[in-house]
């Protein structure tokens, strides 16, 4: 199964998605979905931060500081090799710089790039909905923010907007994050998903 090359999309924030970044472009090929896109180490990529994927303060990025991860109230790490950047750090509820900030609430799903992550799934765009209900800010990330993560936002996407297609998700997140490109076996597992969505 091959995805078609991105249409344009008309941005609208209808299902919730942030205005498309200006500094995006578009890739000179696409990519090849039967080649697992993550790599062992960090892609030249979010050369300027983490993406702001849906307006209500859900972002897309990859393995965090201390530091970055400080600037929001909830972390997703759906990657089994990357540990909490608290954990090891001497002040584990404190910013060296600002010793009142306090270490966001840390969720850690242990995937691997094979991990059947169906299961997951439901739960975890429930709780990232619960959070966003309370007006935190979410960061989802995995090593390279290229395919776990990726698989996780856009299936957030799904559950908000049931109507819309994987295609369709998908797109809209490449569009805000050309980075990702989950591989075919997690862009089959979104469709098993969101069939279960359907049902």
């Amino acid at each position: 199964m091959h995805f078609p090359s991105l249409r344009p999309l008309k941005i609208t924030n209808s299902h919730g998605f942030a205005e498309v970044p200006i500094e995006v472009e578009e890739e000179d090929q696409e990519p090849n979905f039967d080649i697992p896109q993550s790599r062992e180490e960090k892609p030249a990529a979010y050369p300027n931060g983490p993406i702001c994927i849906y307006e209500s303060g859900v972002f897309l990025y990859f393995e965090p500081t201390a530091e970055q991860a400080l600037n929001y109230d909830v972390i997703f790490n759906v990657a089994s090799e990357v540990k909490n950047p608290f954990a090891t750090t001497a002040h584990p509820t404190a910013s060296v710089a600002n010793p009142a900030l306090k270490a966001p609430e840390y969720i850690h799903i242990p995937w691997e790039h094979n991990t059947d992550i169906v299961p997951d799934l439901y739960r975890l765009v429930q709780v990232i909905d619960d959070r966003v209900q309370q007006g935190k800010r979410v960061l989802v990330h995995c090593q390279c923010g290229v395919s776990r993560s990726a698989s996780l936002i856009v299936a957030y996407g799904l559950y908000k907007n049931p109507g819309i297609s994987v295609q369709e998700a998908y797109d809209a997140v490449k569009k805000r994050s050309r980075w990702i490109g989950p591989n075919m076996n997690l862009i089959m597992q979104l469709q098993e998903f969101r069939n279960g969505l359907l049902r």
